[in-house]
């Protein structure tokens, strides 16, 4: 008896050209299953997927990006080829709700830059009039003293300066700045 044609002899344990094989062969992976249960190879990346990826990942756009450049990528990646890459279009940012993570950033960067600077002009404003307080309340005095006591000689005046040293301090009153305003300001 002879040999089927299309299967081994009897002697040899080789199973027939047409039979399935349980063994994996080093072309096929367990990644491409999922590739072969949908009928493709290599499914495409759909343009959804491409500006989830741009929205993901910010730096993508700063490089100048778009979604057709990553699509065009993304099928250069499956086929192997790598064809010379089109420039990317500067495309302007999505009106509406679509915010990028980086022009989130940058508005409350601003609005913070806005708020301090405002905060600072007020602590500027407040300081000058705590400035100006001060003066008036040094020149105050000083004419007060200069009408009651205007070379310091009485008990009462120098028991008051002992007792409100702080306070003179605070506003800058000291002997030589009363000197020099008695120059100005005689009685």
């Amino acid at each position: 008896m002879s040999p089927p044609p299309n299967g081994p002899s009897k002697g040899t344990n080789a199973p027939p050209p047409n039979a399935p094989t349980n063994a994996k062969s080093p072309a096929k992976s367990d990644d491409n299953k999922w590739d072969n249960m949908l009928g493709e190879s290599s499914p495409e990346m759909s343009p959804e997927i491409a500006r989830a990826l741009l929205a993901m990942n910010p730096s993508l756009r700063e490089q100048g990006m778009n979604t057709k450049a990553v699509l065009s990528q993304s099928r250069q990646a499956q086929t192997g080829k790598v064809a010379p890459a089109a420039p990317a279009q500067k495309i302007a940012p999505p009106k509406g709700g679509d915010i990028r993570v980086n022009e989130a950033g940058e508005k409350f960067r601003l609005m913070l830059a806005a708020e301090e600077a405002e905060v600072d002009a007020e602590l500027k404003r407040l300081e000058q009039k705590r400035a100006n307080l001060r003066n008036e309340m040094r020149e105050r005095f000083a004419s007060w003293l200069n009408g009651k006591d205007p070379e310091l000689l009485s008990p009462y005046t120098q028991q008051l300066l002992q007792t409100e040293k702080a306070f003179l301090e605070k506003v800058g009153f000291n002997l030589t700045w009363f000197s020099a305003y008695q120059k100005t300001h005689p009685n």
